[in-house]
């Protein structure tokens, strides 16, 4: 019981202290925020010069920041002592240590520079964060931006009315199994405690006194468990920041219980134990010359379906938008209602396997001796897979209410990935143009520089926005038909901002030249209708081969913009690109090309509910370990009895397995329906059709079925100790 409960209560207690870690995330995101008091126009002794040089590796984000300081006083990142210089860098010591795997060896070739130094705590969202800042002596304001500090004020995050009932839903989907293993685990020993108690009746103690005994002992390891889960916790939260679950994780020092949530699991779990307690022993008659548990049972009552059907009763409640008006009662009703509809399907499983036990049949020896157990103890059988039922059901359920709202909570970006698959802004480089289409990896690319230029003789400035590219390029940005070198091309703004008519005198700024060129734009240049690029932005403007320019040579400044289709069958292409993007311009910008985005919050509420079902997965596993030596423990003698009469091992250990086959199959399948239930009845609260996953609802319930057999294989040891005479003896 002490294990048992320990296991669950650390569990709590790490679900408590989930809202400081979301404060704490939030806290450090925004303590890294790089800021100007003013408009900081001219360098200064405490400003410094900042550029984005964010990437991604693999399937991983990198931050990455390059700095140079223009004073002696300038601000220095959270988690550094002193800014890295020109060639130099500071990094997080998860990159560190991806840097010095054989993995790394490609994003080495991306960040050239020495490592000096590595950002503390406080300049990291969490331990597994990939972050640097280079030290850089090219740097200008022209190239990010100036700043005097860093910090901004953490902004409330609201989670609006359907996330917050998602991010409840989900909490109670988490913790559901773990109050319900809590639960079984008060019951952890219960043959024995049953035995005592008949003893205490033969010495003169009534039926009244023997319930309160009983509940002392509950009370007694209710508060072992707390001791030992407040062990487990502390020392969870020791290794916790080296471990990632989900692309999640954070720190020890922000794994703090919430003050109101760490009392309420202090007084839940004892209270639990009682309750439990209490209620096994309805199923008993404790008498003084034994315990009767074998005496022909009344027919099953209806009450078992009751929690099941409120709990279904009260989520119905919510529907035609009562759960998307989010009323201050609605999540409350929610968590309920999960609830009982979760803990409804335990209710039901021992009635399945009463039926099953008395409905099976002849059989071989191993399916006689396992129907008989489920007999005499069906509540006691299904203690092994009631936690996986609720967990099984849970996740289903979960998973289903995510799918459906994903549409809600993604936007479609529109951009296609039939033309490219990255989008890379340089510095507008000659060498840029021909270094990524030479790139391993690459199918096709086009690119083009983006600049601008001002119209004489217009007011305001004139200035319009300038492309250059080749004609393949040309026809991907605007309707250009028939294109030669040395065309030009004008799109009119559909704002109905300056407008270049053929004749026009622009200004340029050339390279190499000291000031402004004038350049005519020639009579024969097509006015031509305007497209979307891949990532479906629209440009207007001149439009013109780099043949028009002539002697005048090529802008000076400007981004060079390419879009880049890759070879499916190279997997590390995209890497390679972003390598040769890093060697021309190391604050090169790159986007993925997605279909779809995804709203940050309901993002992180589905990584937490992943994470926190793999712990509750992992912890129902582990009490159906220590539920199982119980049992095989409770009856040594039975076994030692069928040893001494010469049964094989291999009658008893298949009995055994179907003893847990018959729970878990009736189990699963109870999930597997409740989880359909719930998951479109939570669907039908946000207004939602349900959507199934098979192949999730298979995945799942491999998971659960394959838990229950690796317990019970994990227990044949123990049961070859125990059959053995020697367990007949006693004193």
């Amino acid at each position: 019981m002490v294990v048992g409960i320990g296991f669950g209560t650390a569990l709590l207690l790490l679900a408590s202290a989930l809202p400081g870690m979301l404060d704490a995330r939030e806290r450090r995101g925004a303590s890294i925020v790089e800021t100007a008091s003013g408009q900081l126009t001219a360098p200064g002794e405490n400003t410094l010069v900042i550029a984005y040089a964010n990437t991604r590796f693999r399937d991983r984000d990198v931050r990455g920041r390059l700095v140079r300081a223009e004073g002696a006083r300038a601000p220095v990142p959270p988690g550094l002592r002193a800014l890295p210089g020109p060639g130099e860098m500071a990094v997080s010591p998860a990159l560190a240590r991806l840097l010095e795997r054989p993995a790394g060896a490609l994003l080495r070739e991306r960040l050239p520079y020495r490592v000096v130094a590595t950002i503390g705590d406080a300049g990291l969202i969490g331990p597994a964060e990939l972050s640097y800042y280079a030290g850089s002596a090219a740097l200008t304001a022209a190239d990010g931006s100036r700043v005097d500090g860093f910090g901004t004020r953490q902004g409330s995050a609201r989670l609006g009315p359907l996330l917050t009932l998602l991010s409840v839903t989900a909490l109670v989907v988490v913790l559901t199994p773990v109050a319900v293993f809590v639960a079984v685990a008060s019951r952890f020993g219960a043959d024995a405690r049953e035995r005592r108690l008949g003893a205490l009746r033969l010495v003169g103690a009534d039926l009244s006194t023997t319930g309160w005994i009983a509940a002392g002992e509950a009370l007694a390891a209710a508060g072992g468990g707390l001791t030992a889960g407040v062990v487990l916790f502390l020392l969870g939260r020791r290794v916790i920041g080296s471990v990632e679950l989900w692309r999640l994780s954070v720190f020890p020092a922000d794994v703090q219980p919430t003050p109101v949530l760490a009392t309420l699991v202090v007084v839940a779990v004892p209270l639990t134990a009682v309750v439990a307690t209490w209620a096994g022993l309805r199923g008993v008659v404790i008498e003084p010359l034994g315990v009767v548990r074998r005496a022909p049972r009344p027919p099953r009552r209806g009450w078992r379906i009751v929690p099941g059907l409120t709990g279904a009763a009260l989520l119905l409640t919510l529907m035609n938008g009562g759960g998307a008006r989010g009323g201050s009662l609605a999540p409350w009703l929610a968590a309920a209602g999960i609830v009982l509809v979760l803990v409804g399907l335990t209710a039901l499983l021992p009635g399945g396997v009463s039926a099953v036990a008395a409905q099976g049949g002849r059989g071989p020896l191993p399916w006689l001796l396992a129907r008989r157990r489920l007999a005499a103890d069906a509540a006691g059988s299904t203690r092994l897979v009631g936690g996986v039922t609720v967990a099984v059901a849970g996740a289903i359920a979960a998973q289903m209410l995510l799918v459906g709202l994903t549409g809600t909570f993604t936007t479609r970006t529109g951009q296609d990935r039939n033309r490219a698959d990255l989008f890379v802004s340089t510095k507008s480089d000659p060498a840029g143009a021909t270094a990524l289409p030479a790139t391993a990896g690459v199918r096709s690319t086009f690119a083009f520089t983006e600049t601008s230029a001002r119209v004489r003789g217009v007011a305001g400035g004139g200035e319009i926005p300038l492309v250059v590219g080749t004609c393949t390029a040309l026809r991907e940005l605007a309707a250009v038909g028939a294109c030669a070198p040395g065309d030009v091309f004008t799109v009119a703004s559909p704002n109905g901002g300056p407008r270049v008519a053929p004749g026009s005198v622009v200004e340029l700024t050339m390279a190499g030249r000291d000031g402004p060129v004038a350049w005519t734009v020639p009579r024969s240049a097509g006015d031509v209708g305007s497209a979307t690029d891949p990532i479906r932005q629209s440009r207007y403007g001149l439009f013109l081969t780099p043949e028009a320019l002539g002697s005048a040579g090529r802008p000076a400044a400007g981004r060079l913009i390419s879009f880049v289709l890759l070879d499916p069958n190279r997997h590390d292409a995209a890497d390679l690109v972003r390598n040769a993007a890093a060697r021309i311009d190391p604050s090169a910008s790159i986007l993925t090309l997605t279909a779809t985005t995804e709203n940050r919050m309901f993002a992180n509420i589905r990584r937490g509910l992943l994470a926190g079902a793999t712990l509750t997965l992992g912890l129902v596993a582990a009490g159906m370990l220590v539920s199982s030596l119980e049992q095989m423990r409770e009856r040594r003698r039975p076994l030692a009895a069928l040893a001494a009469l010469g049964t094989p091992r291999r009658t008893v250990a298949l009995s055994l397995m179907a003893q847990a086959a018959v729970p878990m199959v009736l189990g699963l399948a109870l999930a597997v329906a409740g989880g359909l239930g719930l998951g479109s009845l939570l669907l039908a609260v946000f207004g939602k059709r349900p959507h199934l996953d098979p192949g999730f609802i298979a995945s799942v319930t491999a998971v659960g079925c394959a838990a229950v057999v690796t317990v019970t294989l994990l227990g044949l040891p123990a049961l070859w100790r125990l059959m053995r005479p020697e367990g007949l003896r006693m004193e």
